[in-house]
C-alpha cells in the first residue's frame, strides 16, 4: 500500500464546486479526485518546466512568453486576440515560469548525476 500524508490546502470555491462535481460524476470521493487530479497533472507541468527554453520548441516558447505582444500578434492572426487581463498575466509571471524552467532542469540534472555515483 502506498504511503500516504494528509496536507491541508485552501482553494477557491468555484473550484471545489468543480471537482466535487467531478467525483459525484465519477462516484467517488472528493479527496480521490483531487488525488488522481493531481497525479494525472503533475506529469505535464514536469514536462513544461523541463522543455521551457530547451530546444527549437522551447526557445520559441520561452520567447513568446517574455515577449507578450508578440504571442498576443501571433493570437490575433488566428483570430484569437489575448485579454489585455491575460497579456498582463503573462507578462507578470513569465520569468518566474522560465526561472522555474532552469530551477527545474538543474534539478533534474543533480538527481541524475547523484544517480550515476
Amino acid at each position: 500500500m502506498k504511503s500516504r500524508d494528509r496536507i491541508t490546502t485552501t482553494l477557491d470555491s468555484s473550484l471545489i464546486e468543480r471537482i466535487d462535481r467531478v467525483a459525484e460524476f465519477r462516484n467517488e470521493s472528493r479527496s480521490a479526485t483531487i488525488d488522481r487530479m493531481l497525479a494525472n497533472g503533475i506529469e505535464d507541468e514536469e514536462k513544461m518546466l523541463e522543455s521551457i527554453g530547451v530546444g527549437v520548441q522551447g526557445r520559441i516558447i520561452a520567447l513568446l512568453i517574455e515577449n507578450p505582444k508578440i504571442l498576443n500578434s501571433l493570437s490575433k492572426a488566428v483570430g484569437e486576440a489575448l485579454t489585455d487581463e491575460q497579456l498582463a498575466s503573462i507578462e507578470e509571471s513569465g520569468s518566474d515560469v522560465i526561472a522555474a524552467g532552469k530551477r527545474y532542469r538543474n534539478y533534474k540534472k543533480t538527481v541524475v548525476e547523484k544517480g550515476k555515483k
